[in-house]
Order: structure tokens, then sequence, then C-alpha cells
């Protein structure tokens, strides 16, 4: 896992390249980390309130629910592998 600021810098360079995937997995990868309140969640949070305002939403919203569901699938399948 990488530090926060390593995080941050990820995130930028997602933020730059409009890359809304790239970002909804640092989003999630950044509140997994325990390093919530530091830059890198602030940038996550400013960059998803300003796409929430436009058109691009939709794909950010998208992103965010796939990338969430895959998580979610992982877990429930280590879970089942270990019940």
């Amino acid at each position: 896992m990488d530090g926060p600021d390593v995080l941050a810098a990820r995130l930028l360079r997602a933020m730059v390249a409009d890359d809304v995937d790239a970002v909804s997995h640092l989003v999630v990868e950044i509140e997994d980390s325990g390093y919530a309140g530091l830059v890198a969640t602030g940038l996550a949070q400013s960059y998803i309130n300003e796409v929430l305002k436009t058109a691009r939403r939709e794909p950010l919203l998208r992103a965010l629910e796939a990338r969430i569901l895959e998580l979610t699938t992982a877990e429930e399948e280590a879970n089942d592998k270990s019940a």
C-alpha cells in the first residue's frame, strides 16, 4: 500500500488526466488506507464534488459503483472460501 504522499501524487495525475476510473479506484484505495483526512482525501473529495456538478457525473458514479461491487464481491468470495 502506498503512503499518503504517493496516493496524493497518483490522484493528482488521474485528476489532471481526467481519468474517472483511476480516480474512483484511488478514492476507494485512499479510504481503505486509513489516511482519511489527509491531502489525498481532500483532493478526492474536491474532485468528486466538481465532477458531480457536471455531465460527467454518470461515468464517475458508475466507476465508483463498479469498484465498490468488485470489492464487495471479492470480500464475499473470501468469506465463502474460509467458511
